[in-house]
Order: structure tokens, then sequence, then C-alpha cells
């Protein structure tokens, strides 16, 4: 019994994994190495945000939905405060304009299984005994593991769509001499090198 127990575990797990926990963006712990002047703006920015805050399972994605999180820094020294948009932020890979993906959408792509975490309720533990005349016992030992993973899972969903939300470029507001955090998803950028445009009317 004991070895079909860990052999169901084992199943399971590979099967759906552990749940991983998410650390929100902080910009003072991420480097960001290339610098991009245009016009009255400075862009600097990074493609290695998930690994510097240790979201490992991030990159998976990544690979997986062949998009890239970029941590992006843009001062405006420009005279006037600019609202970005659709309209008139633009990112260049490789001289094409794409746009980041809106927060929903991004989340949808970065967003961890709950529901696969019910699996670890299958679980049980029986515990019997020749010798004692008790009845034997059954443990649900997989009922907490699942709640722990769908919890966590569900935690971590709602931390990534925070972040995207919060450091979406597109309604930020940069004021002269000011400097704005962003947070993009980037479909097939493949970590080439971005350019960046910001018209003013």
């Amino acid at each position: 019994m004991l070895k079909n127990v860990i052999l169901l575990f084992v199943f399971i797990t590979v099967l759906g994994g552990c749940a991983s926990n998410y650390s929100s963006v902080n910009f003072f712990q991420i480097d960001l190495p290339t610098q991009v002047e245009k016009n009255d703006f400075v862009f600097k920015y990074s493609y290695n945000a998930m690994q510097r805050m240790n979201n490992k399972r991030y990159l998976k994605y990544e690979m997986k939905h062949n998009i890239k999180i970029v941590a992006l820094q843009i001062t405006n020294n420009s005279e006037e405060a600019v609202t970005l948009t659709y309209n008139n932020f633009h990112v260049l890979v490789n001289g094409n304009t794409t746009s980041p993906l809106n927060p929903q959408t991004a989340q949808y792509h970065l967003k961890q299984g709950v529901v696969q975490y019910l699996l670890y309720s299958l679980l049980w533990l029986y515990v019997n005994n020749d010798n004692d005349p008790q009845p034997d016992i059954s443990l649900p030992i997989g009922v907490p593991i699942s709640i722990v993973n769908m919890l966590q899972a569900g935690s971590a969903n709602k931390k990534v769509l925070k972040d995207l939300t919060e450091y979406n470029p597109i309604g930020q507001t940069i004021y002269p001499n000011n400097t704005i955090n962003c947070l993009m998803v980037l479909y097939n950028s493949n970590y080439s090198p971005l350019d960046f445009e910001i018209t003013v009317d």
C-alpha cells in the first residue's frame, strides 16, 4: 500500500508540479543595462526582471508562449507632460513596430493553473495493523497539499496581474524631468534589441 501511495504522489507531482510563489517586481533590484535615447526621452530596459526577482517559473512561461517580459524605465526630458497610449507609444523589434500586451492578455499567458492541484486530493494514507483489533485508519493527506497549492497559485496570479496593471506603460503620464517604471510583455521579441518611439503632438 505504501508503494502505491508513493507512486501516486510521484505521478501527480510530475503531472501538476507544485505551485510557485511570485515576488513582486522591485525596480531597485533590477539592472537596466541597455539605454536608448530618442528625442527628449531616455529609455532603459532589461529582459532579466523575472530572473532578478527569482521568479524562475515565469522564464518557462516566456519560452512556452514565445513572449518576453521587459522591465523599462522612461525619463521625460521635455517640457511637456505626456500620457502614453497605444497611438503615441511604440516599441520596435528588429525595425517592426509592436505594442505591449494589455495586462489581462499578458496574465493569461503567465498565470499558473489552479484546478490541476485538486489532483493532490486523491492522495490518501491508509494505516493498518494486522495485530491491532482497531479498524484501519484512512487519512486524506492530499487535501491540505491541494489547498496549499491552490491558494499559492491563486495568490501568485493576483500578484502578477497587479504588477502588470500597476506598471503598464499605457495610461501612465510622464511629467517633465520625471521617470516612470514599466513592465511590458511582448510577443516574439526573442531578446532582440529594442527601440522606442513616443510621438508628441
